[in-house]
């Protein structure tokens, strides 16, 4: 039994078969720490065949800061709010809830629904030194990289790339059933929990 359809990336939108690259949110929070092009490449999947996502990414998002807090911004996606520290790094996670199949009243047992989580985590590369970082306290000032601002001011930053990681795990819910979705019963999920994973490399737009 797969339930494919039903799961995304909400962070990569990586079960969907197009990406959306031209809508964008009225306004955001903060300010840019970079526009980025992005590949993932599939390195780890302990959910196949039952959650089965596509070997490579390709997508647009652009990071922001905000004193401490970070927002993750997909091209045709949600804003994320998460956290992105003095020297670069950053953390974003976003949860939810499945549902599989329902209850059988027949044997009296309970329905299935899976808690997905999706973490994307990295550190951000600046030009100048080829250090994580950002253009905090320290620097002589912000660098005018061209990427232009909500509010049109261009605020964009030394920074030049990111490297980092995007995992889905998937698990059972609490009192939930999901014997159905595992091989020992003729699904297609080995085992629960289980992740994929992705290595990302992020490239500044031109």
């Amino acid at each position: 039994m797969r339930i494919l359809g039903t799961l995304i990336g909400l962070l990569t939108l990586v079960a969907l078969e197009t990406l959306t690259t031209s809508c964008q949110a009225p306004s955001t929070p903060g300010t840019t720490a970079g526009s980025f092009a992005i590949t993932g490449t599939l390195v780890e999947n302990t959910c196949a065949p039952g959650f089965d996502p596509r070997e490579t990414l390709n997508f647009f998002a652009e990071l922001r800061r905000d004193d401490g807090v970070g927002y993750w911004r997909q091209d045709g996606g949600a804003i994320v709010s998460g956290t992105m520290g003095a020297d670069g790094t950053f953390r974003f996670i976003s949860r939810t809830t499945v549902p599989a199949y329902g209850p059988d009243p027949d044997l009296g047992t309970a329905g299935c629904s899976l808690y997905q989580s999706e973490t994307i985590e990295g550190v951000l590369v600046t030009r100048e030194t080829g250090d994580a970082g950002s253009d905090d306290a320290g620097d002589s000032g912000p660098v005018d990289a061209g990427a232009q601002d909500d509010g049109g001011a261009t605020d964009a930053g030394p920074t030049a790339s990111f490297s980092g990681t995007n995992t889905v795990v998937l698990a059972a819910t609490p009192g939930s059933n999901c014997s159905l979705l595992l091989a020992s019963s003729g699904g297609d999920f080995p085992a629960f929990p289980c992740q994929a994973s992705y290595a990302l490399t992020g490239v500044a737009r031109p």
